[in-house]
């Protein structure tokens, strides 16, 4: 069964996206399932590939926020219209007779705009074409139920599963999140745009509650993203036709060791602990170590500094943080020649405070902040 895919992310954060899209490992299962057709897009990238592609995607990829299966395409400007083309639409290769079902609908620049209206419509059309009755679904049942997503755009009505569940980036191991943590996503992005090779070592010595170390980990010994979670096409008629469970033991026979030292401190002892809890589920080799900034252990060798420090308006005042964007600077200067500085943060300002040349390598948005992820200007 072929598939249109749409793999959505964080703005910005395309480039990488796509890129580790047409880089996903399809292995025993599913090797002749590579992603075709791969087109960059506003807010993700879209490409076409059967379901064992769309299994590969859920569980391999660590970049995207969702994954919608396109469905149907189709202008429609009024209501009664709306229900008639969705009745005449063939369901039984999405969803379960009589299983539970919830649908969101979004509209922009449409004259259905009524989202409420354009979800019961679409909900009547589909429940009068299979001739059941989906039991009502609350709030705190949602995800047990298959969700269809509707977006009505310029009079064009796109209709697309879910196949995700809860957005991708929450793979399941941050049991204990520090003040502001990065998202997971998002770490993994920074990391990527640092140019980190995954085998000279890497330290974050504000590393907080870890998600920059543990997804430098996940990189450094290609293990899945995903693979400890479950996805939206579980209550689907879609989970009928792929195994999920093979996918992810498929992936986990080509995890391998790290070739990387991956080192993380911070000052407060408690986000160590923070740190040393989201590790459980994991046996990755990182060091980690209670220190201030100044006091950081480096090794004698070039190495990668990614961080997340404070952002002006996130945790404290500007002027309090020009101090330690200072010492970052320091740190970097203190490691040998040859290593990179990486941080995140929402000024541009801050950065410079570092008095390392930097570049912003990506603007994205980070729970309602814009921030940029700046990257060391390579030396020629």
């Amino acid at each position: 069964m072929k598939l249109s895919m749409f793999a959505s992310c964080a703005p910005g954060i395309e480039p990488w996206l796509e890129r580790e899209i047409c880089e996903l490992e399809m292995g025993a299962v599913g090797s002749e399932s590579f992603p075709a057709n791969v087109v960059q897009d506003v807010g993700g990238v879209r490409f076409d590939g059967d379901q064992l592609t769309m299994a590969h995607a859920l569980v391999g990829l660590g970049l995207a926020a969702r994954l919608l299966i396109r469905i149907a395409t189709f202008p429609v400007t009024e209501l009664s219209k709306l229900d008639s083309y969705v009745g005449r639409l063939s369901w039984t290769g999405w969803l379960k007779r009589d299983a539970p079902r919830v649908i969101r609908a979004s509209a922009k620049k449409s004259r259905l705009y009524h989202s409420g209206a354009i979800e019961q419509r679409v909900m009547q059309g589909i429940t009068r074409r299979m001739k059941d009755s989906p039991p009502p679904v609350e709030a705190d049942e949602i995800e047990r139920a298959a969700s269809l997503v509707v977006r009505m755009d310029h009079d064009i009505c796109t209709i697309s599963l879910d196949a995700s569940g809860q957005p991708l980036h929450r793979r399941g191991y941050r049991l204990n999140p520090s003040l502001a943590p990065l998202r997971e996503d998002l770490a993994r992005a920074v990391l990527l745009a640092s140019a980190w090779d995954r085998k000279r070592p890497l330290i974050d010595p504000l590393c907080g509650s870890g998600t920059l170390l543990i997804e430098a980990a996940m990189l450094a010994s290609n293990w899945p993203p995903g693979i400890a979670r479950s996805f939206g096409i579980e209550p689907t008629a879609l989970a009928d036709k792929v195994s999920i469970d093979a996918v992810k033991h498929d992936r986990m026979t080509r995890v391998q060791p790290m070739k990387a030292m991956i080192f993380g401190s911070d000052r407060d002892a408690r986000a160590i602990a923070a740190t040393k809890e989201n590790l459980s589920g994991f046996d990755f080799p990182i060091q980690l170590a209670v220190a201030p900034l100044s006091a950081a252990e480096l090794p004698q060798e070039p190495l990668s500094i990614v961080t997340n420090p404070p952002w002006g308006g996130r945790v404290s005042a500007d002027q309090h943080l020009n101090p330690l964007y200072r010492s970052i600077g320091d740190l970097r200067r203190r490691a040998k020649d040859g290593s990179s500085l990486t941080l995140v943060t929402s000024r541009r300002e801050l950065a410079y405070k570092t008095g390392v040349a930097m570049r912003s390598a990506f603007l994205t948005d980070a729970g309602g902040t814009k921030v940029n992820a700046f990257v060391e200007n390579a030396k020629a």
